[in-house]
């Protein structure tokens, strides 16, 4: 589930703040998001990321989704579910397929800076 899809799902109310790629690092430092461990992940810093009222910053679809449900519990979005996993299962294999077919073409949809 992405971000986006949740937070307009709970009938949240979200400001977006577009990022260039060269500016994620160091925009998410400077509002006190701790980077990826390099274990986990290959990029330090990574979208999106939300900021709730009380300061609190949370970054990656899935922590982000996990924390929206536990403050907006309603409606609720049954992380639980047993069919989640297949869904994700069968979302896996499809972005695998199609992403060899859009990846290639991103860079031309760039500003300049983040196309680099």
């Amino acid at each position: 589930m992405t971000a986006r899809l949740v937070l307009n799902y709970k009938q949240i109310s979200y400001t977006t703040c577009w990022i260039e790629y060269p500016d994620i690092a160091p925009t998410l430092c400077t509002k006190g998001l701790s980077p990826n461990s390099p274990s986990t992940a290959p990029w330090q810093y990574t979208l999106p990321a939300i900021r709730y009222a009380n300061g609190e910053n949370i970054m990656e679809s899935l922590a982000i989704t996990e924390s929206l449900e536990l403050h907006y519990p309603e409606p609720p979005l049954h992380l639980d579910s047993a069919y989640l996993s297949h869904v994700n299962t069968i979302f896996d294999n499809i972005h695998t397929i199609l992403s060899q077919m859009y990846l290639t073409s991103v860079p031309r949809r760039l500003n300049a800076r983040s196309a680099e």
